[in-house]
């Protein structure tokens, strides 16, 4: 009797309490996985949003192997509209350097400890639209030889670190393509703060051994596609496979990751936020390569909307002379022409030797 009275019991229990609890739960996790699916690029984007108006700050950057610092520099970045800027003081090399993209031009310069001005490095011209304004960014589709266009670096090395998976790959450029699959998502909480745990799967198709990976990219990811065999064509510069994250509940934004890196190994991010006007900015990432013992360390110091300075991003303002790229081209056209003429005046005296000779004969 007394068994009867308790199988029904559990019967019931099962029926009415455990069975319903656990439909909730997964609904509830069913429910968080198509919302981070389905809207999580148009989270990133309405984050990116709040810095329409640019952002500047100083970063200091440390790199360590075994514990040891192996170079410590800060970098100064300021982007504005589609305008870049990157000063770097470098103490170790003893100098400064300066990358801008104004817009009209690009120019590097430079300035060792024990030069008295800036010296030019390179100037090249440049259209307008050349950088993405940050208000209209759009993550690339993956099969681009790089994240972004390469000379937005202050964009996406900095302002982007709260979503990068690996300098190179960005986590909304990941989730974009077909072969990643977000496998599960369950809201957890840690230090009293709400997060979003995701296990996801990325396995591209016709993907390389690691030997080979190396042997192709090695450090230079922004090798020629043309250079790779044919199963890296797809996605060149993505290296990053599986892995664990843990979002923040707001923009989708890495607290934590552990990743898999082909030809690195094990990577561990962490990043961490400081927040003006409810808007959350990375105060600091750290990578850890757990195989190798490379560790680099990001403090951000942002803000939002600096003020408008355009001659900050011109070559006057490190009293260097403005390009003028017309006279540029037309001195260009003019040696080109005496080159040519020297050219001609050389196969002229070369010939009438070869008649003097042969009249001799």
């Amino acid at each position: 009797m007394l068994m009867k009275m308790l199988m029904k019991m559990i019967i019931f229990l099962g029926l009415f309490v455990i069975l319903p609890s656990s439909i909730l739960i997964a609904e509830e996790v069913s429910d968080l996985k198509k919302h981070i699916t389905e809207n999580s690029q148009e989270i990133w984007k309405k984050y990116l949003s709040n810095f329409k108006n640019g952002v500047d700050g100083n970063i200091k950057i440390a790199t360590f192997k075994n514990d040891k610092m192996t170079n410590n520099y800060t970098s100064y970045v300021l982007r504005q509209k589609n305008w870049s800027l990157q000063e770097i003081d470098d103490p170790q090399k003893k100098t400064k350097i300066v990358n801008s993209y104004s817009q009209n031009y690009f120019f590097r310069v430079q300035h060792p400890a024990s030069a008295k001005q800036w010296t030019v490095d390179l100037i090249e011209k440049n259209s307008q639209d050349e950088l993405n304004d940050i208000g209209n960014y759009e993550f690339p589709s993956g099969k681009e030889k790089s994240i972004q266009d390469l000379k937005d670096f202050v964009f996406r090395f900095y302002i982007l670190r709260c979503l990068a998976l690996d300098p190179n790959v960005l986590l909304p450029t990941l989730a974009r393509l077909p072969e990643f699959n977000i496998e599960q998502v369950k809201e957890i909480q840690k230090d009293g703060v709400n997060y979003y745990a995701v296990d996801y799967t990325f396995t591209p198709s016709g993907a390389i051994d690691e030997e080979l990976i190396i042997k192709n990219l090695g450090n230079n990811k922004t090798a020629d596609i043309s250079d790779l065999p044919e199963g890296l064509q797809k996605y060149p510069m993505i290296d990053v496979r599986n892995g664990k994250l843990l979002l923040t509940t707001d923009y989708l934004l890495i607290k934590e990751a552990d990743v898999e890196i082909l030809g690195v190994g094990k990577c561990k991010i962490i990043c961490d936020y400081r927040y003006e006007k409810d808007i959350p900015l990375i105060s600091a990432y750290t990578m850890t390569y757990t195989d190798t013992e490379y560790k680099s360390v990001h403090n951000f110091d942002l803000k939002l909307n600096p003020a408008q300075n355009a001659k900050r991003f011109t070559l006057s303002n490190y009293g260097l002379t403005e390009p003028d790229f017309d006279n540029l081209r037309s001195t260009s056209w003019v040696n080109y022409f005496f080159q040519l003429l020297g050219v001609i005046v050389i196969l002229i005296a070369i010939k009438r030797i070869i008649l003097t000779l042969r009249s001799k004969v």
